[in-house]
């Protein structure tokens, strides 16, 4: 069983979107072997949810990731990580190329094992 991670990423090329306002995650697995893409996925995210920036908004994208194991976010709140995290779900900060931030996760989760 791999790790699945969801980086939030218009595109699929590139993670560029702040939490706040990410409303499609490319959904990840990554294995000793590599990565592989599972699917793109549409949250509703805190900006379009009509609920303002609180806890209530981050609760869609929680459910709506409640499988992966972290997300990768171009930027995030301190409320909103914390909120995340006490979900259960790791929180990443990067941006730039998808494929080199799954290749450095990978890297660093094959460190650990």
């Amino acid at each position: 069983m791999g790790f699945k991670v969801a980086l939030a990423s218009r595109d699929g090329l590139t993670v560029a979107d702040h939490f706040g306002f990410a409303d499609i995650y490319q959904i990840y697995e990554i294995n000793k072997d590599g990565y592989t893409l599972l699917q793109a996925r549409e949250v509703t995210s805190p900006r379009t949810s009509g609920e303002g920036h609180g806890l209530m908004a981050f609760s869609h994208v929680v459910m709506a990731l409640s499988d992966v194991d972290a997300v990768v976010v171009a930027k995030i709140g301190n409320d909103a990580a914390q909120f995340v995290m006490k979900s259960g779900i790791r929180v990443f900060t990067a941006a730039g190329d998808v494929g080199e931030i799954l290749n450095s996760v990978s890297k660093n989760l094959n460190q650990k094992r």
